[in-house]
């Protein structure tokens, strides 16, 4: 389901220019404003955040599916249980790996941010 989203999405991003204006909200964030450099928020993030949510599930699908279950069964687990659960926390293991170094990152960049701008006023 998510890779027909993505094949459509894409396809009439790129060979529907009349499309454009619409499916440009699922591949970048909306309500920029220029004079602050800032995002607001809005209904048409709803599209992003779909978009987002998909690929995720997408992701993780494909990396339980194709890489985590054939290393499961490589390492000797057999019953279709043990295999799933593998494959689940095998991908646990891949997103918190990624993702909370990534928000620790982001936190200190805005928690730098937010310091200096205070010491500056």
């Amino acid at each position: 389901m998510c890779f027909r989203f993505f094949a459509l999405l894409f396809v009439a991003h790129k060979f529907v220019p009349v499309a454009r204006p619409y499916t440009l909200k699922f591949f970048s964030l909306s309500y920029f404003n220029a004079n602050t450099g800032k995002y607001a928020a809005g209904y048409d993030d709803f599209c992003f955040i779909t978009f987002c949510i998909l690929l995720l599930t997408g992701l993780r699908a494909v990396t339980m599916e194709y890489a985590l279950s054939p290393l499961a069964k490589q390492l000797g687990l057999s019953k279709k249980k043990e295999v799933t659960r593998f494959a689940e926390q095998g991908w646990m293991l891949i997103h918190y790996s990624v993702v909370w170094p990534l928000g620790m990152v982001l936190h200190t960049r805005a928690s730098c941010r937010i310091a200096f701008e205070t010491d500056t006023l």
